[in-house]
């Protein structure tokens, strides 16, 4: 086993191309290398002798190589969340009474009231912040996702080396509006640790509160459509699970990687996959996406317990339900017991493991072209990263046993190495090849997505720039800019109607949009001018679209309830007027609602992001 600095090693089979089976054959059912078998039947462990070890630090990296694997802390190997341990978590609240109670000191960065940080982060007062609104959508996005990480790894999955530190403007602003809790280092730790507090989504009512306030965009970046936290919290759990998932992205030919969020069974198999709704709070603990749309699902565990082997026959009945060629589901268990055990400790839980899936699969064979065993894996921590900052070889395509195929006795007794990531070894022939790749596409609008899989949220250019994703936020005015430039003629025009009275400025307004001579958005910029006492604002907003050729009350009202779903409100924008549209405060995040309404169809589909786009 080869620990620390390595000389440059030439490059990994992840940055090369996966090749492609030629054989005619289904590549799930095609001869693997067969395992040698230890006592019980069981694989032996594959060790670093016997695979290439590289260093982190000696390979490419497709992020930030100074956010990398070998420049973050492992959590694993340094034994920073030793099992059954838990850490002292924080919410704002809770920091508030005990520093009242004298038991705490909180930092600087903590004082201030909750409404003033969310305004600050929405953007509703001027924050002179060097962060841009789209590095706290995508912190949301990363703690929402993967349930718990660390500054490291927050820093690492958004691209940007400020966050590493703990209370990072974006993180403390986040923790004061009580949208995230907080760990805090204790008085043991060195300097070092302040990069390893932890952050999770926190679960009172501050995100409901600001989801009105969000564009579609920010919104779909946070959530993905799915419930903003509420899921288990398992510290060494989910921050073993997400420097897996980051490592994956880092290393391997990944088209997406997801979080626990967006790994639940009803994602995976049933409403996420168009098929039948799988009501079962069964998840993974994330999900590496291949490049042709596979579904890796990973699940890691510590312990052989009845909760362990309840889960592994959840999976295998998942996916003896659930065909490959509708779902492309796989799963790889991988054990990650304490390094409290001994060895024999260790190798009884990794026994274990092995006997409970073969006894699954024995119970849930599948199909007979379309086996379970041919779909989960499994494999150790120590097979993949062998020591502290090093990587093993099989880790690139994430190699695995798997049992082989029965005989032509029908039986299961042997198994073989499989890598998930190499299509030759295998391989997928999916029903309908652009809808299972859809999720890639549709994943890069996640906030918790690698930044390097990612695409930030869009802005219209009648934006201000700072919801633009700019670094720097703009000198707010007290005037409003225009959102879109009126001509000579259209100015000319609406001059003519200011001698009117208030009601047949309006309707002179709606008959001049039926004829052709003012557009929509000429009303809407005429009716941002001036005050409340503009006599356009009280058009209604259903009245100036149905005056436009060839849209009618059905097909305005769509577009009023998209523009209401996209902006986040349950309010009903039929009985509206134009004033809810250019009010000064909230303008620009009501105008985008409205852009994404009339250039889209349908809003996301509930199983966003594995089902396919309809927009």
């Amino acid at each position: 086993m080869r620990d620390g600095p390595l000389p440059p090693a030439p490059m990994p089979r992840a940055f090369l191309a996966a090749p492609q089976s030629t054989d005619g054959n289904d590549g799930r059912l095609a001869p693997q290398k067969l395992r040698p078998l230890g006592p019980g039947g069981v694989p032996v462990e594959r060790l670093a002798t016997a695979e290439k070890t590289y260093a982190f630090n000696a390979i490419p990296t497709r992020g930030t190589p100074a956010l990398s694997a070998g420049h973050r802390a492992d959590p694993y190997w340094a034994d920073l969340w030793p099992y059954h341990s838990s850490e002292r978590w924080f919410t704002h609240q809770a920091i508030l009474r005990q520093q009242a109670a004298g038991y705490l000191r909180p930092p600087a960065q903590l004082a201030g009231d909750s409404s003033a940080a969310l305004a600050a982060i929405l953007g509703a007062t001027l924050d002179h912040s060097p962060y841009s609104i789209n590095t706290h959508v995508a912190l949301l996005g990363v703690v929402n996702g993967w349930s718990t990480c660390t500054a490291q790894q927050a820093a690492a999955l958004i691209g940007d080396a400020r966050l590493r530190h703990h209370l990072s403007h974006p993180a403390a602003l986040c923790i004061r509006a009580n949208l995230i809790d907080t760990t805090a280092p204790n008085e043991w730790t060195t300097r070092a640790a302040d990069a390893l507090a932890l952050y999770r989504p926190a679960t009172g009512a501050a995100f409901s509160q600001a989801t009105p306030d969000l564009t579609s965009a920010e919104w779909i970046a946070i959530t993905g459509g799915q419930p903003f936290g509420g899921r288990g919290h398992h510290d060494r759990h989910n921050v073993l699970a997400t420097e897996v998932g980051l490592r994956a992205a880092e290393y391997t030919l990944a088209g997406a990687v997801l979080g626990e969020a967006f790994s639940t069974a009803n994602l995976l198999a049933g409403d996420g996959a168009g098929r039948k709704r799988i009501d079962t709070p069964a998840r993974a603990d994330l999900t590496v996406v291949r490049n042709d749309g596979l579904r890796i699902a990973i699940e890691l565990t510590a312990t052989t317990s009845p909760h362990f082997k309840r889960k592994v026959e959840q999976m295998v009945k998942l996916l003896a339900q659930s065909p490959l060629e509708h779902t492309g589901l796989t799963v790889i268990f991988l054990i990650a017991p304490s390094l409290e055990l001994t060895e024999g400790e260790w190798e009884t839980i990794r026994r274990t493991v092995y006997k409970e899936i073969l006894r699954a699969c024995r119970k849930h064979p599948g199909m007979g072209l379309d086996p379970t065993m041919a779909r989960i894996g499994v494999a150790t921590w120590r097979e993949w990263f062998p020591s502290m900052h090093t990587v093993s070889d099989g880790f690139f395509t994430l190699r695995a046993d798997r049992l082989r195929p029965w005989d032509s006795y029908g039986r299961i007794k042997d198994w073989e190495t499989a890598d998930f990531v190499d299509r030759a070894s295998v391989s997928f022939t999916p029903a309908d090849p652009q809808a299972v790749r859809e999720v890639i596409t549709n994943a890069r609008a996640l906030g918790q997505s690698p930044h390097w899989l990612r695409t930030p949220p869009s802005r219209s250019t009648d934006i201000p720039p700072r919801l633009q994703g700019l670094d720097e936020a703009p000198a707010r005015s007290s005037a409003l800019p225009e959102v879109h430039a009126l001509s000579v003629q259209v100015r000319d025009l609406l001059g003519s109607m200011s001698a009117e009275s208030p009601a047949r400025q309006r309707s002179m307004a709606l008959l001049h949009v039926t004829a052709g001579r003012l557009s929509v958005a000429d009303v809407i910029t005429q009716a941002a001018q001036g005050n409340h006492t503009n006599p356009l604002r009280k058009i209604k907003l259903l009245q100036l679209l149905i005056a436009q050729p060839r849209v009618g009350p059905e097909r305005a009202t769509k577009i009023l309830n998209r523009a209401a779903a996209f902006y986040g409100t349950n309010d009903d924008l039929t009985r509206a007027q134009l004033s809810w549209l250019v009010h000064n405060n909230m303008r620009p995040r009501r105008r985008a609602a409205w852009d994404e309404a009339l250039r889209t169809e349908t809003t996301s589909p509930s199983g966003f992001p594995w089902v396919r786009s309809t927009a």
